[in-house]
């Protein structure tokens, strides 16, 4: 059977996409494509095909409409019998690709909540955006199979009939040759990965260092992610203003395994996620990246992460927006000494709570599920 994954927006190195579910139903014997739009052109890397629907042109509304028509176009060549979207616009060509066999919606995030604090979108009109789009999704939606990325979403669509949750988990095996390998730094190290954004906490964070540096304790950031450029040349400009442009490094976007390695040499990962509707209810997918490098978190004090904090001894919780408490965090750590190896280990113990191997077997079971 054949499978086409969908995608407008994400990369084709995607780790959701492609390094777990592509790579999942592909060992499970199913034939798998990936259909992505950034002009890279076309290829196959471990019996996946991907096929590139052409660069990324234009502007963001061109993106959702020209680009989708692209995606549609390419998708519908590979004549698979299971199409899987992975972008919020691409729901508008399902109702024309379900003429074509069966379409799972794999929901990454919860873009009503999203369009809520988004920052392109002018203040005043987020929130009938977001109320638009609540509508428009239920007619798209209806009727069609649905994989969660989040517990919480679950809740919130009620009216989806057919649907799993398959947690944003990572893939447990390329992480203990990485974590082997690792060797943390003699300066302590501070470590962040993913989008480098003010509502991922990119400002909270540098000015919890710069409390560190007014206290002249040593350390090191190693910020890893894509920024927008304006965001990034604000960071670039407060970490001067704060004195700590020599103690942080902004690496950008860097493939997942290079930016992992970096990682495990760190001594705490951040996710100290600002109070935006789709953070509060959405468990961030690079926490429990920190767990399988046996790497201490600090996180934002979010009632879903509570539980987790109180059954792991390596995550301590701060107020989201509030430099001062992180910074308090960062110093307690950095005066731990040896007590941090047995954070790490803690950290490990846990490894197999937070892994892919069980998001994968309901991944395809569902897969086989739909296909009948």
């Amino acid at each position: 059977m054949k499978i086409t994954h969908m995608t407008s927006v994400h990369r084709r190195n995607d780790n959701r996409i492609f390094l777990k579910e592509c790579r999942s139903l592909a060992d499970a014997g199913f034939d798998v494509n990936l259909v992505v739009m950034d002009g890279l052109g076309d290829t196959t890397i471990g019996g996946i095909r991907i096929l590139d629907a052409g660069g990324k042109r234009g502007t963001r509304f061109g993106r959702m409409t020209g680009g989708v028509w692209r995606v549609f176009r390419k998708a519908l060549e590979t004549k698979a019998n299971l199409f899987i979207l992975h972008d919020p616009e691409l729901l508008t060509v399902a109702p024309l690709l379900r003429r074509h066999g069966k379409v799972i919606f794999d929901m990454h995030e919860n873009t009503p909540k999203q369009l809520e604090s988004k920052e392109w979108i002018p203040r005043a009109v987020r929130r009938p955006a977001a109320r638009l789009f609540a509508l428009l999704e239920r007619v798209l939606m209806r009727g069609l199979p649905v994989i969660f990325a989040e517990k919480s979403y679950s809740i919130e669509y009620p009216w989806i009939k057919e649907s799993i949750t398959a947690l944003n988990m990572p893939r447990a095996e390329m992480f203990g040759e990485i974590r082997k390998s690792a060797r943390k730094r003699d300066l302590f190290t501070v470590g962040y990965m993913g989008e480098v954004a003010e509502k991922r906490g990119s400002i909270t964070a540098l000015k919890a260092l710069g409390i560190l540096r007014k206290k002249q304790l040593p350390f090191f950031f190693e910020c890893i992610g894509h920024a927008e450029p304006g965001h990034e040349k604000e960071l670039r400009s407060l970490s001067k203003a704060l004195g700590i442009a020599d103690n942080v490094n902004f690496r950008g976007y860097l493939q997942n395994e290079h930016g992992l390695k970096i990682m495990a040499e760190c001594h705490v990962g951040l996710a100290v996620l600002r109070a935006v509707p789709n953070n509060t209810n959405s468990t961030s997918t690079k926490l429990f990246e920190y767990v399988l490098l046996g790497l201490p978190a600090i996180i934002s004090d979010f009632p879903i992460y509570r539980q987790m904090v109180t059954e792991n001894r390596f995550f301590y919780t701060v107020p989201p927006d509030d430099p001062s408490a992180l910074a308090e965090a960062l110093q307690n750590l950095m005066e731990l000494g040896n007590c941090h190896e047995e954070l790490e280990k803690n950290a490990l113990l846990a490894a197999d709570k937070y892994s892919w191997a069980e998001e994968e077997k309901q991944l395809v079971a569902f897969v086989r599920q739909i296909l009948g």
